[in-house]
């Protein structure tokens, strides 16, 4: 049996409500590969910025080369993060390995499973494939939402504003860009929430 995962004082913002759906039958597929089916069990939430310097990303690059099997998870899924945009094939590759070290583990974190699916997911809006990429968001905030994990459910109602932007539905998108910034006021993540209202400034 899985253990729980504890819910530390968290809830959701203000006139918010936490939408949840039934994951599809390829929850657990990662950019198309089919993987085992995984467990997940709680972890301490790790911070990631919402977009990285060329810098970082060339230090983590320069961490990845030093290290073996499963000790590069954490550094695959962020690496895979900040290179969602810049070298979205790379980034699939990444976050492929990432999911060959998640899939046979008694238990994984949420927020790893979370990140990882909303590096595929952004892979599938770049390639305008919105639905997909809609439903692994919304996957993305189960795993999210069962660790607590406030960053990650600001960076994927950022998502869903994105793509509800390219579906011309404003209405729709303005409410996830509020909740976005909800989510990342909530996480005392500053830097996000200007980004955030920046994005919606600019769409507006």
């Amino acid at each position: 049996a899985v253990a729980a995962s504890p819910m530390p004082s968290w809830r959701a913002p203000t006139g918010m409500t936490k939408v949840i759906t039934a994951a599809p039958p390829w929850a657990f597929t990662f950019c198309g590969n089919p993987t085992h089916a995984m467990t997940a069990a709680a972890s301490s939430n790790v911070r990631i910025e919402m977009f990285a310097l060329d810098e970082e990303v060339t230090r983590l690059e320069a961490l990845l080369t030093t290290q073996q099997g499963r000790e590069r998870l954490p550094n695959l899924v962020e690496l895979a993060w900040h290179l969602r945009q810049r070298d979205t094939r790379r980034a699939l590759i990444l976050a492929d390995e990432a999911q060959s070290w998640l899939a046979g583990q008694d238990g994984v974190a949420h927020a790893m499973i979370g990140r990882l699916l909303l590096v595929c997911a952004e892979a599938k809006w770049l390639c305008a494939e919105l639905d997909m990429a809609q439903a692994m968001v919304m996957n993305a905030i189960d795993h999210f939402s069962a660790q607590a994990e406030v960053i990650g459910l600001a960076d994927a109602h950022w998502l869903l504003a994105m793509l509800a932007n390219d579906r011309g539905q404003t209405g729709p998108r303005d409410q996830e860009f509020e909740q976005a910034a909800a989510w990342a006021r909530q996480g005392a993540e500053a830097v996000r929430v200007d980004i955030i209202e920046a994005s919606l400034a600019f769409m507006m």
